[in-house]
């Protein structure tokens, strides 16, 4: 069994810098083009797409991503599976708020959250915590088909690769998951397939901010096709981009 971990392509919320959690932000033209490479990779890696099963989070962003895979996989989109499970973490009153307005209207509630960030349950939202719990609900649903393609979100992609390889909160909270790559669950090891976007984008688009927040601080290629590099990664090595 494999299960591939997309996440959504950039929003018009993520280039702003703006949290979202259950709320919802359209794609950019970036967006967009990182789907369309996910997409591409995907049908490199899948050439029977009978045993693949197309999962996603309910939120618009991770359909439209998901739309523009099943369109490239040759999937029928109305078959996609859509699982609250994969929904991303709520953040409640803080959603659509930038850091600063957070820190604003909601002074020293930031610097809490982060002194108990695995259980800090934000106000209206959720905690990594219960978000663990969904993840581990997904990762132990019995699958029929040997292949799941899931479309999520960051922090939602943190815990359930954290949930697979049976991780501690703190190892946990380390994992990102910026929107240049897949990864692959398979055999109790996961592995990042890099699907980067050029720069300026196909459109004109530069990178977002969290393209250079998040960028791979110890990017490591291999052998791969045209459009990616493999990255494997042991059971409990620490993804640190």
């Amino acid at each position: 069994m494999t299960v591939y971990l997309v996440r959504h392509g950039e929003t018009v919320a993520n280039r702003a810098g703006r949290w979202l959690g259950h709320s919802d932000s359209p794609l950019t033209d970036r967006g967009v083009a990182q789907s369309l490479a996910f997409a591409e990779e995907l049908a490199g890696l899948l050439p029977d797409r009978a045993a693949v099963e197309l999962q996603c989070s309910p939120l618009a962003r991770a359909r439209r991503t998901a739309g523009l895979i099943a369109d490239r996989l040759a999937l029928d989109p109305g078959q996609c599976r859509i699982s609250p499970l994969l929904a991303e973490h709520a953040f409640g009153r803080w959603e659509g708020l930038t850091e600063a307005e957070i820190e604003a209207r909601f002074p020293g509630a930031q610097a809490e959250r982060h002194r108990a960030h695995w259980t800090y349950v934000v106000p209206g939202g959720e905690s990594y915590e219960q978000v663990f719990r969904r993840a581990c609900r997904w990762i132990d649903t019995p699958r029929s088909s040997p292949v799941t393609v899931a479309v999520t979100h960051a922090k939602t992609s943190r815990t359930l690769r954290g949930a697979y390889l049976g991780l501690d909160p703190a190892s946990i909270l380390a994992f990102k998951h910026p929107q240049d790559r897949v990864f692959a669950l398979r055999d109790g090891e996961i592995a990042t397939i890099l699907c980067p976007v050029p720069d300026d984008g196909p459109l004109g688009t530069g990178p977002s901010p969290a393209d250079h927040a998040h960028g791979d601080q110890t990017r490591m290629n291999t052998s791969g096709s045209a459009n990616s590099a493999l990255v494997s990664t042991l059971t409990r090595v620490i993804d640190v981009s």
